[in-house]
Order: structure tokens, then sequence, then C-alpha cells
């Protein structure tokens, strides 16, 4: 099942800075960002974003889910995480819940993030 957003609440949501139920902005920032061309090799969902069902086009700019390389819009999947732990389409969590600790080599850093799309 996919859920639809409106575009206006797509609109209306992306300038909020609290969450409800969803995920943390900085979470939601640190998810790897591109811009759209035609070939995306590995991509699922190359041709359309699932939230509000347009069409990619070229340069614009999308987020992918590293879990489950589903791709969107970054205002609309921006909005749907505000709200929701999940991926739109398939449901996997964007984020586990990890344990608190205080030793510092636990801690991941989002310096090295790379995205291989070929």
């Amino acid at each position: 099942m996919v859920h639809r957003l409106p575009r206006q609440f797509v609109d209306a949501t992306t300038t909020s800075t609290t969450t409800s139920n969803g995920v943390s902005k900085s979470i939601i920032d640190s998810i790897p960002v591109f811009k759209y061309n035609n070939v995306l090799v590995g991509v699922e969902n190359k041709t359309e974003c699932a939230v509000c069902l347009g069409e990619f086009k070229a340069d614009e700019t999308l987020r992918l889910l590293p879990k489950c390389n589903h791709v969107f819009h970054l205002p609309c999947i921006d909005a749907w995480l505000q709200w929701n732990k999940t991926c739109p389409l398939c449901r996997v969590l964007i984020v586990h819940s990890m344990p608190v600790t205080n030793d510092s080599s636990t801690a991941t850093s989002n310096e090295n993030h790379h995205i291989d799309m070929a």
C-alpha cells in the first residue's frame, strides 16, 4: 500500500522543525542525496516518487534510503519521515534503535558516506 501526501501537505511540512512519531531532522539530513539522471543503476523505483506519484526529472534532488534503495523527491520523503519511521514503499525501518552507551568506539560518522551508483 502506497500512501500519497497531497502537495500542500508536503510543502507545509517541509518547513516544520518538529517531528511527530517520525525520524529526527539530523537523521533525515544524514540520508544520502543525489541529482537524478535517466540512468540510475541498481536503484529500485527509478522513474517516479511513490509519495507524490510525480515522475523524476533531470537534475532533481532525490533522497536514497540506504537500507532498501528506494528513491524519492527530497521534499516528499523529508515530509514523510517527519511523521513516519519507515520507507513508504516497503516499510523497512529507517533507523534501528540502538542502546545508548558511553563507549566512543561505537559512535559512527556520516563523513564517509559514499553511494556507488554503478
